[in-house]
């Protein structure tokens, strides 16, 4: 299983119906939401994330791409933070 596909099966697993209609009507429809709050979704990539330590260096780019094409705004926030932090070890 690819990195994004086990993020958004942690994130679906995790999901909220009730945050996720509470966040789909705050952003007035706009976006899809699992309904999964900032920080047990911070938690959960970290795990992911170290899990896919050496797909996640390589390939963060790819990953911050694809996984802006899904529909869910989590991901979306996912694949900021995944290649912020990729990009700041590439600087220092």
């Amino acid at each position: 299983m690819s990195f994004v596909e086990q993020l958004s099966n942690t994130l679906s697993i995790n999901s909220d119906i009730e945050n996720a209609s509470y966040m789909t009507d705050y952003m007035r429809g706009k976006f899809q939401y699992f309904g999964v709050k900032t920080a047990l979704r911070r938690q959960l990539i970290n795990k992911v994330v170290i899990e896919n330590k050496e797909e996640v260096t390589k390939n963060s780019r790819e990953i911050t791409l694809e996984l802006y094409k899904l529909p869910q705004r989590e991901l979306h926030m996912c694949a900021t933070e995944i290649f912020e932090k990729q990009l700041r070890k590439k600087i220092q």
